[in-house]
């Protein structure tokens, strides 16, 4: 089998690299590129084609919300998962509304969290059908 192609995508330094050290810790995940805002990652996405996007919601050139629903027209089949600080209901709805396929708050344990979402959201059947969900 070969392994699931991530994009992740965040302003700080510090969050993309503990982020992709923890899934290249995974043999089933292959980090294909990093973005540090909106218009990166939609370039990116439609180059890599990637399988997930993580994408953070604050970001200062183009925020996340901006952001995912042209990263899903870039890249049909890509999965968003929205990794954000900004837990709300607004926010979880507001990113749920613009397509993301689930929401992870950055204040809960990534470690215990990220992988399993991760597996979930790609072991559903396709993007489209697939029961959004907030961990």
């Amino acid at each position: 089998m070969s392994a699931y192609r991530l994009l992740v995508v965040d302003d700080f330094d510090l969050v993309r690299d503990v982020i992709c050290a923890m899934l290249r810790a995974e043999d089933d995940f292959d980090v294909v590129g990093q973005a540090t805002g909106g218009s990166e990652a939609i370039d990116l996405a439609a180059k890599f084609q990637p399988d997930v996007v993580l994408l953070d919601l604050a970001m200062p050139e183009m925020d996340g919300l901006e952001a995912l629903p042209k990263i899903t027209e870039a890249a049909p089949a890509t999965r968003v998962v929205v990794l954000s600080g900004f837990g709300t209901d607004q926010a979880v709805a507001a990113a749920m509304a613009s397509g993301a396929t689930a929401f992870l708050h950055k204040a809960a344990d990534l470690y215990d969290n990220l992988v399993p979402t991760l597996r979930r959201v790609l072991d559903q059947p396709d993007a489209d059908a697939a029961q959004q969900e907030s961990a």
